[in-house]
Formats: structure tokens, sequence, C-alpha cells
């Protein structure tokens, strides 16, 4: 993922700096491993200004036009330099780094105006801007502890057990990964300094307000305790990921979910004083599934806690209800009550549940 952000809310930009971001924005929503906060951010420069469709949409039109070409449009000695070189001495220039190809590019003036046009601007990159590496943080949470955290910037994170969270933080942006489990943010207001959380595939992104994420079973949750959140995922149609996102924007009181199957859920409405209500050792569920309570419980729990096999279907069932995360003999009791499992904790090591006959 690369971290490097060269965004700017500058209505002075001149064509020269909108061309470079727009180049390097291209570069960066093409790679593989783009991230969904990385995605979010480009919607949102592509919408902070009528000049940034226009600009972006001449990148690709230059990029295009030159991917086009084979070697045999290139000069000769400018493709013999290309590929001296290259790593693959027999791949055509048109597929060669776009970076490395720049003398090419340049070199066609005749047969491709459009790329003489743009390109000594768009592939004059800021060379002589300093990339600021971010400052990287990984704070963990032990099983059946809860953690709470101070950051450099004033916000607070406070980490539900077992739960893991990496934060990068530079002058321009802060960015947490949650790794599994929950995490409750208490964000410090810094209008120049975006404050995304990316669990999954999921980003939500903040200015300064408090919100809740949990990350188990494959569903992560955002809920709003106070200010707004915008949440983004990719768009899933018929159950397949597009390259595009959803994005939701989220108020005091309200909920979303996301899975890779289903992508964003509709928004539902919550208690706002419930929500991060496991801070104080409270699990409370209302339509969370039996495969979310019991990722919740495993990270209470020095024993694991399994589904026999046959019995997976039980972890689609939903559970409604209010249990201590640390008196796990009453958690699975109450399970057992509301949905027809039976619990065998026989052996030291782990605990079973199974479907019951």
């Amino acid at each position: 993922m690369k971290m490097a952000k060269r965004m700017t809310n500058r209505v002075e930009q001149s064509n020269n700096e909108l061309l470079e971001l727009a180049h390097d924005w291209m570069l960066r929503v093409e790679d593989p491993d783009v991230s969904a906060a990385d995605r979010l951010e480009f919607e949102t420069w592509l919408n902070a200004d009528p000049r940034h469709s226009d600009i972006y949409d001449q990148a690709l039109t230059f990029r295009d036009a030159f991917s086009s070409l084979s070697n045999t449009d290139f000069d000769s000695a400018v493709t013999a330099d290309l590929y001296a070189n290259a790593e693959e001495p027999t791949q055509t220039a048109a597929v060669l780094p776009f970076r490395r190809a720049v003398p090419a590019v340049l070199a066609l003036a005749a047969s491709v105006l459009l790329a003489v046009a743009i390109a000594p601007r768009l592939f004059n990159t800021a060379l002589d801007s300093a990339v600021v590496e971010p400052v990287i943080t990984t704070v963990q949470s032990a099983i059946g502890e809860t953690r709470s955290v101070t950051l450099d910037d004033g916000s607070s994170i406070t980490l539900g057990p077992a739960t893991t969270v990496t934060t990068r933080f530079t002058a321009e942006y802060r960015y947490i990964e949650l790794t599994g489990g929950a995490a409750y943010f208490d964000v410090a207001p810094d209008p120049d300094r975006p404050f995304s959380v990316e669990a999954g595939r999921l980003t939500a992104m903040a200015l300064g307000t408090a919100f809740d994420v949990r990350s188990r079973a494959g569903v992560v949750r955002v809920a709003v305790a106070e200010g707004t959140v915008g949440v983004s995922h990719p768009l899933t149609v018929a159950g397949r990921s597009m390259s595009m996102d959803d994005t939701q924007v989220l108020t005091v009181g309200q909920e979303i979910a996301a899975t890779t199957a289903d992508g964003l859920r509709p928004i539902k409405s919550v208690d706002a004083d419930q929500i991060g209500a496991w801070r104080s050792g409270r699990l409370i569920y209302n339509g969370a599934s039996v495969a979310e309570l019991l990722a919740d419980a495993n990270r209470y729990s020095t024993r694991s806690i399994e589904v026999a096999a046959g019995s997976e279907s039980i972890l689609d069932l939903q559970i409604r209800g209010a249990f201590v995360g640390q008196n796990i003999d009453d958690l699975l009791a109450g399970l057992a009550a509301i949905h027809p499992v039976d619990i065998d904790a026989s052996d030291p090591a782990r605990i079973v549940v199974r479907r019951r006959p």
C-alpha cells in the first residue's frame, strides 16, 4: 500500500500540480494492492474540484494512447536505451513501466500529439518533494484484556481483548489498521489530517468523532457515538466485488455492517449509549450472528471455543441479548437457552458447541 499522500485543497493549484497529482492517483488506484482508504480518498479528491476530473481524464487518455504503441513506434536509439535498462529485454516499450518509458514518450512528438501536449508536465513528477515516511506504531491487547492508548495527535483508542491496531501517521493523514477484534476511537479534530480506520476491506473515515469498529467472523461493524463517519466498502453485485466502492455516511446512533459476500448492509439505528459497551465488559447483540458471538467469546476465553463438525449451521443464527464477556460460562449458557445447542466443556483445553439433535 502506498501511503505517501500528496493531496492538497489549495484552489490556486496550477495545471502542472494537478497533472502530477492525477498521474500519482492513476498509479495508486490501478495498483492491485490499493487500499479502500486510498480509493475513498481518491473519490474525495476527484469530487473536490471540477478541474480534477478533467485533468484525470487527460491522464487516462494519454495513458491509453501510450499503451497502444508498439516498439516499432519508437525511435531505434530510444528503444535501445529502454531495453538496455529493462529487466526483461524482450518486452515491448508499450508495456514497460510508465516512468521508465518517459524518454520514449517525449520522442514520439510527431506521432502522439496529445502525449506531447501533456507528457512534459505529467511525468515531471515532484522529485523535488521529499516523501515523508509515516510514523508506524503497533498496539496489541491480550486475551481478556481491554486496553486504552492515547495517540500523538490527542486521539484515543480503546482496544477490546485480543485486538491489534497499527497506526500510520504523517503531517497529512492519520491511518489505522484494525486486525480483528474491536476498537473504540475518540478522534481529535484536525481538518487537515483525515483519520481513517481500515478493517478488512472496509474503511471508516472521520475528522473528529467517536465511533466503534468491530471485526469478527468475516463481519465488520461500524457504529457512531458522536459526530459523522464516512464508511466505504467495495460494491458487491451478485456476490462479486466490483472495482468501485459503495460509500455511506453514518451519524450518531447509526450502525452499518459489511461482509465480502454482501458488501455494505443497510444502515440501522442503535442505542448510542450502548455503542462501545464492551469497554466495560458488556457484550450487547442486536441481530449479530452466533459466529460473531463465538468470535467475541474466544477473545475472552483461555480455552478454545469451537463448533463441532456437522453443526456449522448454528453459526448463521442470530442472537439478541446482553452478556458479560469475562463470564464465559454464563455467556455460553445463555446461548444454549436461546438456540438449540449443547455446550460440551468436558475437555480442559477446549469447549465444543454442537447443534442439539
